[in-house]
C-alpha cells in the first residue's frame, strides 16, 4: 500500500523540503522586517496626543442635532403718528374804534348835464291851419309834446315822428274847402293832419305840454305863439 523510495529520491525529497522551509523563513523575516522597522524609526510622542477635530468627533460620538427654533416674523412697525398740525394764527380783531370813525368819502363832482332848451313857433291862420315850427339849434322830441283845450287836442306821435329837426314843422289843416297856410317858411315833415269844423281847437285858447307838464298857453285867435322849452 505504501510506496517505497529510493534513497535518491528521499534526499532530494528532503532537499526540497529544506529549501521551502529557507524561503518561507526567508519570506517571514523579510515582512518582520517590513513592519517593525517604521516602529523603530518613530519618534516617541507624548503620552497625551491631541486628536484632531475629526477624530475626536468620530470618538465623542454623533453631535446631537441642533434643534431648528421656530422663526418669528419681524414686529410689524407700527406707524408713525403724524405731527399734529399747526395752529392757525388767530385773526386779530378789527379795531372798532378805527370802523366806528366815519369815513370821509371823497367828494364827487357831479356835474349835471345842462337841460337842454328848445324853442317853437306856433303859427295860425284863422280855421285853415295850424303850424308847429322847430327854431331851436338842434332836433326836437316831438313824441313828448302836445296841445290841447277842451275843444280838441294833438299828441306829436299823431304826426308819426319822435323828433323834429331844426328848421322843419308839422302841421295841422282844415278838413273842408280851400285851407291856406299861414304866413311862415318852414320844411313841413310827418304826416298832414286835417280836423272837421267842429275840432279845430285853435281857435280858441289852448295849452301846451312838455313831458306831461304845462309849458304854456297860447291865447285865442294870436296868430303866433312863441313857445320856450324849458
Amino acid at each position: 500500500m505504501f510506496k517505497t523510495f529510493s534513497t535518491s529520491e528521499k534526499i532530494t525529497l528532503s532537499s526540497f523540503g529544506l529549501g521551502l522551509l529557507l524561503i518561507t523563513c526567508c519570506t517571514l523575516s523579510l515582512v518582520a522586517y517590513l513592519v517593525i522597522k517604521p516602529l523603530v524609526n518613530k519618534p516617541a510622542q507624548p503620552d497625551q496626543t491631541a486628536l484632531p477635530a475629526e477624530t475626536a468627533t468620530s470618538l465623542a460620538g454623533p453631535a446631537p442635532a441642533a434643534t431648528a427654533s421656530p422663526t418669528l416674523p419681524p414686529p410689524a412697525l407700527s406707524p408713525t403718528p403724524e405731527p399734529p398740525p399747526a395752529p392757525s394764527p388767530t385773526p386779530e380783531p378789527p379795531d372798532t374804534a378805527a370802523a366806528d370813525d366815519p369815513v370821509a368819502e371823497p367828494e364827487s363832482e357831479t356835474t349835471e348835464p345842462a337841460a337842454e332848451s328848445y324853442q317853437l313857433l306856433i303859427v295860425t291862420n284863422g280855421e285853415d291851419s295850424l303850424f308847429v315850427v322847430n327854431q331851436s339849434a338842434g332836433a326836437f322830441p316831438l313824441a313828448l309834446f302836445r296841445l290841447e283845450n277842451k275843444q280838441g287836442a294833438v299828441d306829436g306821435l299823431d304826426w308819426g315822428l319822435d323828433r323834429l329837426e331844426s328848421g322843419a314843422c308839422v302841421t295841422i289843416w282844415k278838413e273842408s274847402g280851400k285851407p291856406e297856410p299861414p304866413p311862415v317858411t318852414c320844411t313841413e315833415v310827418g304826416q298832414r293832419l286835417t280836423r272837421a269844423k267842429r275840432e279845430i281847437f285853435w281857435k280858441k285858447e289852448f295849452q301846451v305840454y312838455y313831458q306831461q307838464q304845462l309849458i304854456d298857453t297860447c291865447a285865442k285867435k294870436s296868430g303866433e305863439c312863441l313857445v320856450s322849452i324849458p
